[in-house]
């Protein structure tokens, strides 16, 4: 796989392609949020638990765009993590708020998985249970990658399990920033 990927299509395809994240957007998610919740006391509260997590997000991606070799791998591992956490702690804390203001339009994991289209069960539930891996069993996200052409390719790993051990079903995406990317084109959508 690695080997077909040339200078051109590299750019393209890995130099993390996520924009769900930039400010004017996330300024716009805040003030969807707001307006959904105009006369609720708890507005400030909920968006700055918002902007918390996308502070987090954004530092993280900041830094994974700037990883050449050599790297840390401990600052890689910890940055790809925090990215994973971060970006479904903000989808389970926004369907946290669905769930408390009984209003549909809180919705976001359902709403991803159907934008995706036909992996997108596959790909968020994998995702998530990555994610699940990494805070409750320790899992390494960057145990397997390349370097091309100057930057790190992160494989996904192939051994994600639930907590009862079953192994999760892998999406046809071998590159974990594109399924990220995947997980942000979605999200823009919602």
């Amino acid at each position: 796989n690695c080997s077909k990927i040339t200078h051109e299509n590299f750019n393209r395809r890995f130099l993390r392609p996520w924009r769900f994240f930039n400010r004017r957007r996330n300024q716009g998610l805040i003030l969807k949020l707001q307006q959904l919740l105009r006369g609720n006391g708890k507005v400030l509260e909920i968006k700055n638990s918002i902007n918390w997590y996308l502070v987090k997000i954004n530092n993280s991606i900041t830094a994974i765009e700037t990883f050449k070799p050599p790297v840390s791998y401990d600052e890689l591992r910890f940055q790809y993590s925090v990215l994973i956490e971060s970006i479904f702690s903000l989808i389970d804390y926004i369907e946290d708020k669905r769930m408390a203001f009984k209003n549909n339009k809180f919705e976001m994991e359902g709403k991803i998985k159907k934008e995706i289209g036909s992996e997108g069960d596959v790909i968020v539930d994998y995702m998530r249970e990555l994610r699940n891996s990494i805070i409750h069993r320790g899992a390494d996200v960057t145990s397997g990658g390349s370097v091309i052409n100057d930057r790190f390719a992160v494989l996904a790993p192939d051994n994600v399990t639930s907590r009862n051990g079953n192994l999760i079903e892998k999406p046809k995406e071998v590159f974990l920033d594109k399924l990220l990317a995947a997980l942000d084109n979605a999200a823009k959508n919602v």
